[in-house]
């Protein structure tokens, strides 16, 4: 996937969140386009997650039942936790993330060996 330009995977994305529009396929394999598909599911699980662990939110001093939050509010939490996230990303949490995905792999991938 790393071999694909920006301007088809931005075509394909748009195909995929406009249902009603034509594909835009620019090319792109069946598996480019399945890998797509996929990556765009797992952000969408991880959207929704990200969105239920903020409506549902509790620690010991806060807790956002008390708040009686709307789905509107709980986008716009969701959105604001985001672009802290892009405001204040750096070599440290990128090079953590990396670090855990390929954690997360390869312990995956040796599961059967230990």
């Amino acid at each position: 996937m790393n071999s694909l330009r920006k301007e088809e995977i931005g075509a394909h994305v748009y195909s995929l969140n406009h249902p009603e529009a034509e594909p835009q396929t620019n090319g792109l394999s069946e598996v480019a386009i399945d890998e797509l598909t996929q990556a765009k599911d797992e952000l969408d699980r991880a959207m929704a997650d990200l969105m239920n662990q903020v409506s549902h939110f509790s620690d010991e001093s806060f807790d956002m039942s008390w708040m009686n939050v709307d789905e509107a509010e709980v986008i716009q939490v969701t959105t604001l936790l985001i672009a802290w996230l892009k405001q204040n990303l750096n070599r440290h949490l990128l090079g953590m993330s990396l670090l855990n995905v390929r954690l997360a792999q390869w312990e995956a991938d040796h599961r059967d060996e230990c």
